[in-house]
């Protein structure tokens, strides 16, 4: 049995986590290969300037699980930003399959 799923911001130290998790991504919902380089330089990009966005990770006992990105959108009509969302699911598993629990949507 898991315990509930910690979120927390990701540390620039987890790079190759995102930039794995990112290429599974593009694999399972767009057929995509995504060039390894371009999207680590992308991935760095948001730990550089984190106006572009920031990363959200999901644990349980002590092991990432899965993550969404949060970018920011800019809204003329309120004249501010705001979070740009999109359904996110949080729904990974251990490249050595130690999890396969359920899914949290968000």
């Amino acid at each position: 049995m898991f315990s509930d799923p910690t979120i927390r911001s990701a540390r620039r130290a987890e790079l190759e986590t995102l930039v794995a998790f990112n290429a599974q991504l593009g694999a399972e919902t767009e057929q995509a290969v995504l060039d390894g380089r371009r999207l680590r330089e992308g991935v760095r990009a948001i730990f550089d300037d984190p106006r572009r966005g920031r990363y959200l990770l999901a644990e349980i006992d002590g092991r990432v699980v899965g993550q969404t990105m949060i970018t920011f959108e800019w809204s003329d009509w309120r004249n501010g930003d705001f979070w740009g969302s999109r359904a996110s699911t949080w729904c990974r598993t251990f490249a050595d399959g130690a999890y396969s629990g359920p899914c949290l949507t968000i």
